[in-house]
């Protein structure tokens, strides 16, 4: 009986502990960045623990602070969904929170941006009653989002919040320059980068920041911005920009991403892709990448356009959630193709109430054979060749019968025979060919010690025509 008892009591305690000690985490961007004017909107990933009892009421809040480092006081509170005397007047009407948490996931969006709206971090904060339990179950994301915004003649930056890579790998950092309706593009003499204070010279090409990073390991690993340097008519500016945040993750082999070897390429071509996640409890979000390349660098899909080489740019999609549509492919024979898959998950601390990770791993890869468009083309081929070939032959032939019916120089030399003159036969009438013998033993151009050649078998062909 006691040993029931206390079975029944570390079952208690287990779930009081798995319910809020973890699991309960908001994943926002760590920056963004828009104009005056304009609009933003911030994702977040919701995780919580999974109960059997019925949500009964949710609250939703917002809060923001000029403070960089947290956005946890009350008193920032800027939108509260249920206490509408928490919202701030001076974002009535400018801000909307939708929250979805069948899907685990929300949206902050504020339009109309002025000025004081930027330089402050803007945090979602949850708060869930379920049925039965008398407790409530509140949290948000610490640090939240950093909005910047830009003033009306100044140029903005939207780039994507994070790049996950792996060590070894070559990385590139792409933002886009964005610029108010009715202004034009700023005329950009310099482009810098880098995590802190940009120090390393960018690419810059049709409104698109570029830097690349070969063979990436964790020292390369941060928050990185944009410095621009813009020439006007009052002389040059310069401006900082948030750019991607660069996390290097180690690969593991936990998720059994399945690939098939080989497929072959027609018109076009599913490559499959599946996986396993063992806890599916606690995740934020999921994302499949596609790419190519050893080490990888170069992605076919992305949800980035921007971030899709040029070759498979508007070619592939995803189909099921994680298999690649190829509709079109100009690449070699034998390319291969890898599926990433990357899981942000919230993993129960003991120390920090919202411990996020991410998990990385590649599947095997997929080789692309095109044997559906070489089957196609190999008999135009072979017919190509054997007209070449027969051009060939005839030429050949014509060449030799004309060698053969040409008569011969003076400087013509013959092959020697073997034929005795009593075994030749005579010309006939009416035939140029004659036969005649030469005897050398006269002439006066052999040299003493050479032997006289025998007059049987010295033979003069001539050619002699009758009158």
């Amino acid at each position: 009986m006691m040993s029931c008892v206390l079975i029944l009591l570390m079952l208690c305690l287990w779930d009081r502990i798995h319910n809020t000690s973890g699991q309960h985490c908001i994943d926002q961007p760590t920056r963004m960045e828009s104009l005056v004017g304009g609009e933003i909107t911030i994702p977040c990933q919701i995780a919580f623990p999974v109960k059997k009892n019925k949500i009964k009421s949710v609250n939703v809040a917002v809060r923001a602070s000029a403070d960089r480092n947290y956005c946890g006081r009350e008193n920032d509170e800027i939108y509260n969904k249920t206490e509408t005397s928490m919202m701030s007047s001076n974002h009535q009407e400018r801000i909307n929170v939708h929250v979805d948490l069948d899907h685990r996931n929300a949206t902050i969006t504020i339009k109309n941006l002025l000025a004081s709206d930027g330089a402050k971090n803007y945090c979602l904060r949850l708060k869930l009653k379920f049925e039965g339990i008398q407790k409530a179950e509140e949290w948000q994301d610490a640090w939240g989002t950093l909005v910047l915004v830009k003033g009306e003649r100044e140029p903005g930056v939207e780039t994507i919040p994070v790049i996950f890579a792996s060590p070894g790998e070559n990385v590139t950092l792409l933002s886009h320059i964005k610029i108010r309706n009715g202004n034009t593009l700023p005329n950009i003499t310099a482009c810098r980068i880098g995590p802190g204070t940009p120090t390393q010279s960018c690419l810059f090409k049709d409104s698109i920041l570029s830097f690349k990073i070969n063979q990436v390991n964790r020292k390369h690993q941060g928050s990185y911005w944009w410095e621009i340097e813009t020439s006007t008519s009052k002389g040059k500016t310069s401006s900082n920009h948030p750019g991607p945040d660069l996390q290097i993750i180690g690969k593991t082999n936990s998720l059994n991403i399945i690939q098939s070897e080989d497929t072959e390429f027609h018109r076009h071509t599913t490559i499959n892709c599946s996986f396993t996640v063992q806890q599916k409890s606690g995740i934020l979000r999921t994302e499949v990448y596609w790419m190519i390349g050893d080490p990888r660098e170069d992605y076919v899909y992305h949800p980035n356009p921007d971030y899709i080489h040029p070759d498979y740019k508007g070619k592939t999609r995803l189909v099921d959630g994680s298999n690649l549509l190829l509709e079109d492919f100009h690449g070699p024979d034998n390319t291969t193709f890898y599926c990433r898959v990357i899981i942000r998950k919230c993993f129960a601390n003991e120390k920090i109430l919202s411990s996020i990770r991410t998990i990385l791993e590649d599947g095997a890869g997929t080789r692309l054979r095109i044997r559906g468009n070489s089957t196609s083309i190999f008999p135009i081929v072979l017919g190509v060749v054997v007209v070449f070939l027969v051009i060939f032959i005839v030429l050949v032939i014509c060449w030799i019968k004309t060698r053969g019916n040409k008569p011969p120089n003076s400087g013509d030399t013959f092959p020697e025979t073997t034929e005795k003159p009593e075994d030749i036969k005579i010309p006939q009438q009416g035939e140029h060919l004659v036969y005649a013998t030469i005897n050398h033993s006269s002439s006066s151009t052999l040299k003493k010690t050479e032997s006289s050649p025998d007059p049987d078998t010295e033979v003069l062909y001539a050619d002699v025509k009758k009158k």
